[in-house]
């Protein structure tokens, strides 16, 4: 689908490159500047992981919009995120150190959500671990790429992406090895448990800070 929504977004620019004005005042006025939101989340203030999977939203406190930081107050500061993107990224970053050892603490802790070209609301929003979401009622992703976002945020949706899937490939191995490791676990003992998750926690960063030491090296 993403690369269906890359390549119809791309030859969709080139069709309107001639049909969207282009303003003479400011930057900030031109129909082509990008809408979009950048949250940076503490999701350390979550502590119970999943707690709200199965709800609509999932309240993550935002550190930072748009470059400002804002005040933390703990869950009286709490903004909702949309599931299952933000459920499934509050799961990540809780339970799987190795993903917030690739993706950087800023990186794995980024939302991105795009505004509709006309009417400013939420359109799209996009998580770091590649999950992107459709805030249109009855749109797909897809639809809402191609129909409601203006030129500029095409264009800053698939640089933005391409940055979440690169890592999202790198870290993917990692959460298969977990998967593959949690079905050993022993379950009917707690003690057993936390010492098993403790010892396979060890090991994924290991793996991890090993992926980013030879990634920096090639640099």
């Amino acid at each position: 689908m993403l690369d269906k929504l890359f390549n119809r977004g791309q030859k969709q620019d080139e069709q309107n490159t001639d049909k969207e004005p282009v303003a003479t005042t400011t930057r900030e006025y031109k129909p082509t500047h990008k809408k979009k939101n950048t949250y940076i989340v503490n999701l350390r203030t979550m502590t119970m992981p999943g707690a709200f999977e199965l709800c609509k939203n999932t309240p993550l406190a935002i550190a930072v919009k748009n470059g400002v930081k804002k005040p933390q107050c703990g869950w009286v500061s709490t903004t909702e995120f949309p599931n299952p993107g933000a459920a499934k990224l509050d799961m990540l970053f809780h339970k799987a150190p190795e993903f917030r050892i690739i993706y950087g603490d800023k990186m794995s802790q980024t939302i991105i959500e795009y505004l509709d070209k006309e009417t400013g609301k939420p359109a799209l929003m996009v998580y770091p671990n590649g999950h992107i979401q459709s805030l249109i009622p009855d749109m797909y992703a897809e639809q809402v790429f191609n129909t409601r976002l203006n030129h500029a945020s095409r264009r800053d949706f698939i640089r933005q992406y391409k940055r979440f899937a690169e890592l999202a490939k790198i870290v993917s191995p990692l959460i298969n090895i977990r998967n593959q490791e949690m079905q050993r676990a022993p379950r009917d003992n707690d003690a057993e448990y936390s010492k098993f998750i403790a010892e396979l926690d060890r090991k994924q960063i290991e793996r991890a800070k090993q992926i980013v030491a030879t990634r920096q090296n090639q640099r």
